[in-house]
C-alpha cells in the first residue's frame, strides 16, 4: 500500500461533497467549502486508488465512467470520512492531486507508475519503499 495525504488549516472547511465530475482523465470532487484533509491510498489485488476526504459527508452520486484508465468509481460515506474508490483498468496510471478552491481534482496520465505531489509549486515524484529481494540475517549476539 502506497499513500500520500495533506492535511491543511482552513479558513472555511468543507462539510459535504456535493458534485463529481469525470472528464480528460481527470476525477473533480466539488465540496461546499475548502478541504482540510485528504489522503490517496493505492492499493493492488485488485488493482485501485482509495480517495479518503475527511470532515465531510456525501452528498452527491457518482457518475459512470468511460476512460481507457478506470473500469468504475463508487463512494462511500464513513463515520469521519467519504471514501472515493477508483477502480483501475489494466496498470496503474501516473497519478496525483491537486487542491482545488471548493474541492479536489485527483490527475491520472498514462504510463508507469510515478504517483506525483505538488511540493513547493512544483510536481515531485513519491520516492517508495523498495522491499530488499534478499532478505535480512538476523545478527548474532
Amino acid at each position: 500500500v502506497n499513500s500520500e495525504g495533506d492535511e491543511r488549516e482552513v479558513k472555511h472547511p468543507a462539510h459535504r461533497i456535493t458534485s463529481f465530475r469525470y472528464q480528460h482523465d481527470e476525477l473533480h470532487v466539488s465540496t461546499d467549502g475548502e478541504v482540510a484533509k485528504y489522503q490517496l491510498l493505492e492499493l493492488a489485488d485488485p488493482p485501485r486508488l482509495a480517495l479518503d476526504v475527511y470532515g465531510v459527508g456525501l452528498s452527491a452520486r457518482v457518475p459512470k465512467v468511460h476512460s481507457a484508465h478506470l473500469r468504475d468509481v463508487r463512494a462511500g460515506a464513513h463515520a469521519d470520512k467519504v471514501r472515493i474508490v477508483l477502480d483501475v483498468a489494466g496498470p496503474m496510471p501516473r497519478y496525483h492531486v491537486v487542491r482545488k478552491a471548493h474541492g479536489l481534482a485527483l490527475e491520472l496520465k498514462p504510463g508507469a507508475v510515478r504517483p506525483m505531489v505538488r511540493r513547493m509549486g512544483r510536481w515531485c515524484a513519491v520516492v517508495r519503499h523498495v522491499p530488499l529481494s534478499v532478505p535480512l540475517r538476523e545478527e548474532s549476539r
